[in-house]
């Protein structure tokens, strides 16, 4: 198992950045990830929702390769980041929320 991580800062120019290194971790442990456009989707999505919780806190990414899937892990390092809303308090008309 190759497992590769990056601090990265808490604001949107660090996006590219998130999804240009798990694409490459995924592509140097030279697994055939067959999605890798799905991967930095996941990158995306997960980067953002650390940077909303907690705005300019640094997050750390991690990216293991397992044979040919790749196993993301986003650790958002600020103690005051926003409190997980359980799914059942959810509005179902709310256009976010419901993602990642």
């Amino acid at each position: 198992m190759m497992s590769t991580v990056i601090s990265l800062p808490g604001s949107t120019a660090s996006l590219a950045a998130a999804r240009d290194f798990a694409i490459a971790v995924a592509r140097d442990a030279g697994a055939p990830i067959p999605r890798l456009d799905e991967l930095a989707l996941v990158v995306s999505e997960l980067a953002t929702n650390a940077i909303e919780a907690a705005p300019g806190s640094d997050f750390d990414l991690e990216v293991d390769v397992v044979d040919s899937t790749a196993v993301v892990r986003l650790r958002n390092r600020s103690e005051n980041a926003a409190p997980v809303v359980p799914v059942a308090a959810l509005d179902g008309l709310e256009p976010r929320g419901r993602g990642l």
